[in-house]
């Protein structure tokens, strides 16, 4: 998915209608792509038990209340009544992610929805979504959007002027 989004984002190697054409042809091959994905996904899930996808369902909930102080895996199998190694690939099948892979991904996205609504300092934002340490937090960003938290557009300030990037 990957090449997709670098054939769209590279430099136009065309000019007028040929770049319209190649950006829309980049944009329709990640929609493919994604929708191969979710197929995918849909077809792992379906093949799971009622029992099974509540289970996962009901961490997955437990894991969106808890963003920032999530319970241990131990705890998770505990309340799902099942053991760690079972609830793990249960997860993992259902969503295509590690459980705590997914809490990560989540949590930045929740970062990225901060920074664009509020002018938090960018360190507040990162303890506020469960990271203790604000350069493992900017790490973490740059390589799940490409960019560093700074960099991200900011609300315009009350005033009229431009909130400060922190």
């Amino acid at each position: 998915m990957a090449s997709y989004l670098n054939g769209m984002v590279a430099p136009a190697q065309h000019h007028g209608r040929l770049s319209a054409l190649q950006f829309e042809g980049g944009a329709l091959a990640l929609l493919a792509a994604i929708n191969r994905i979710a197929g995918e996904n849909d077809r792992m899930v379906a093949s799971m038990g009622r029992r099974e996808r509540d289970r996962v369902h009901a961490v997955r909930e437990l894991l969106e209340a808890n963003i920032d102080t999530p319970p241990t895996l131990a705890e998770l199998s505990r309340r799902v009544g099942v053991n760690v190694t079972t609830l793990s690939q249960q997860f993992r099948q259902a969503f295509g992610y590690t459980i705590f892979g997914y809490l990560r991904v989540r949590r930045l996205e929740h970062a990225q929805q901060l920074l664009r609504e509020t002018d938090l300092p960018v360190s507040q934002v990162a303890y506020r979504v469960g990271f203790s340490n604000p350069g493992a937090f900017a790490t973490a960003y740059r390589r799940h959007f490409g960019h560093v938290p700074r960099d991200e557009p900011r609300p315009i300030a009350a005033d009229g002027g431009c909130s400060p990037i922190h």
